[in-house]
């Protein structure tokens, strides 16, 4: 029995033609630290097919103002009384305001130079890049809105995780709010370490390490467990570091073991016929006795025959139904991070 989630089942009976009558069992999850439910489906698995991206995203390419000729005369830049330049940059990364502002900082990472990055090719390098850029970012801004302490990276990757750009880019926001999900980690954590008495992500890695079921690997200072009430179709890929409960408390030694753990999930990712997920970096300041930085990947999908949205149920519900049980996943990952180091 596991401390982070509680099960029930249920199942259900019909006749199909042919075949007669048929049983279809669910189980509905219970997250114990947020109170989210998932249920977890086990209908027939079948990897998908992945279309040829680089000719059905090609018109996207005229016009593309993350490309190089136009993003340094096309995109925002900061304000220079709270950064020191128009755009950061680190390697290809460039970091320049988000247009759509969301919070008080809100910036992109375009991460390359190429218009159009396929999963295999979203190098070690490249990703390193990426994140240092975001480090500075949060650097600086911490210094110009010391207010704005809640920190996080996300990442929309390709169309069917709402992208609307095919260049790889990153979202990054610091807030004086968190979006609800993290404001319900950290209440479920901070609830859990006074009853407690101990950090409940510690804890919980040493459970799942032992108990094995939902257990990947380890890359570093980080452990890799998939989600046992995942938001995604799929699965959620969950990784924890040991020590950091915020994104400016990472070091270079950090941001290595992260990038090797994310090339293996996108290895994953690619072997189900996947080639989308949305991405989320997260930390909260001053949580050391309750929090532990933490990155989030869900796969997203089109859905065959009409490649329709694979979300739907969630919208209204906030429920997710889940197409894989975890433990199966997490089977699958462990043998991408039992490989040597995934750098090239």
């Amino acid at each position: 029995m596991s401390s982070w989630f509680t099960a029930r089942r249920e199942k259900a009976r019909m006749l199909v033609p042919g075949r007669g009558p048929v049983e279809r069992e669910l189980e509905i999850r219970t997250h114990s630290l947020t109170g989210e439910t998932a249920r977890i489906l086990r209908p027939p698995h079948r990897v998908l097919r992945t279309p040829d991206l680089r000719e059905a995203y090609a018109h996207t390419r005229d016009g593309c103002p993350f490309c190089p000729e136009s993003v340094e005369v096309r995109t925002p830049s900061f304000d220079p009384s709270e950064f020191t330049e128009p755009r950061l940059s680190v390697g290809e990364a460039r970091v320049f305001p988000n247009l759509l502002a969301y919070a008080g900082l809100c910036a992109l990472t375009v991460l390359s130079r190429a218009h159009f990055v396929p999963l295999d090719a979203l190098s070690a390098p490249l990703l390193t890049d990426a994140f240092r850029a975001a480090l500075q970012f949060f650097r600086e801004g911490r210094k110009a809105r010391p207010d704005l302490d809640v920190r996080l990276l996300h990442w929309n990757y390709m169309p069917p995780a709402g992208s609307s750009m095919i260049q790889p880019h990153h979202q990054l926001m610091a807030t004086a709010v968190a979006p609800t999900r993290l404001a319900r980690l950290a209440e479920g954590s901070r609830r859990r370490a006074t009853d407690t008495g101990c950090n409940p992500w510690e804890a919980l890695v040493l459970e799942e390490r032992e108990n094995e079921e939902r257990w990947v690997g380890s890359t570093g200072p980080w452990s890799w467990m998939t989600d046992p009430v995942p938001r995604g179709r799929y699965f959620e890929l969950l990784g924890v570091h040991d020590r950091a409960s915020d994104i400016l408390d990472l070091t270079e030694e950090d941001l290595s073991g992260l990038v090797d753990g994310l090339v293996r999930a996108f290895s994953l990712v690619s072997d189900h016929g996947l080639w989308s997920f949305n991405l989320a970096l997260m930390g909260l300041p001053h949580a050391g006795d309750h929090f532990r930085c933490q990155v989030r990947l869900v796969p997203r999908a089109f859905l065959p025959p009409t490649d329709c949205a694979d979300i739907h149920f969630d919208v209204l519900e906030n429920e997710a139904m889940v197409l894989r049980p975890p433990e199966q996943v997490a089977g699958e990952a462990r043998k991408l991070f039992a490989r040597g180091s995934s750098a090239p």
